[in-house]
């Protein structure tokens, strides 16, 4: 993996190169993969609109993380991209099928009223959703629902115990994602 710097040092052209490739021929974690790096400027120049071209590619072939990748970029771009709306639309869609992180932004769009009207009782709902789903997003879920217990937000009790609890729980998830992610590139580089 060039881009990553697996089994060789980092080569963003060469890691272009062969996404396109792959992207072009269909394949939705290429098309996923470029529009990461359209959208961070890896190898190639930043463009929201091509990363979101790509990343559309992507949710068109089902590719649910891809989903989230688009409604970020419409949450968080500049105005002129920028679109709330249709961000909370995409963050349903992919909570709905399970993503992490499109819940939390799902639950942080009903709390605040970005492109849906504010309905606290559904915020509180995809918050605790998030919380029980599986996946890279799961720590930062935890942390959120430490910080409801800690601020009383959406109708939590002020609970100084339970945010503590689920505080430690977010360090714990984050350790191991931490440890998983060493442990693969370990074991990429022993076998390079």
């Amino acid at each position: 993996m060039r881009y990553a710097g697996l089994g060789g040092p980092q080569d963003y052209a060469a890691a272009l190169h062969h996404f396109t490739s792959a992207a072009e021929g269909g394949q939705p974690w290429a098309q996923h993969a470029l529009g990461f790096m359209h959208e961070t400027g890896k190898g190639t120049e930043k463009s929201f609109n091509s990363a979101i071209e790509w990343y559309k590619r992507a949710a068109e072939r089902g590719l649910v993380p891809a989903i989230c990748a688009v409604a970020l970029i419409l949450k968080f771009a500049p105005e002129g991209i920028r679109n709330y709306a249709e961000a909370a639309k995409l963050f349903r869609r992919a909570a709905e099928a399970g993503n992490c992180m499109a819940a939390l932004q799902l639950a942080d769009c009903l709390e605040r009223g970005f492109g849906v009207a504010v309905d606290r009782v559904a915020a509180r709902e995809w918050y605790l959703r998030a919380a029980d789903l599986k996946d890279e997003s799961t720590a930062a879920a935890h942390a959120a629902i430490a910080a409801l217990y800690r601020t009383g937000r959406l109708d939590f009790p002020v609970d100084a115990r339970k945010a503590d609890e689920w505080t430690k729980s977010s360090q714990q998830l984050l350790q191991a994602l931490q440890q998983d992610r060493s442990g693969s590139r370990d074991d990429s580089q022993d076998s390079a």
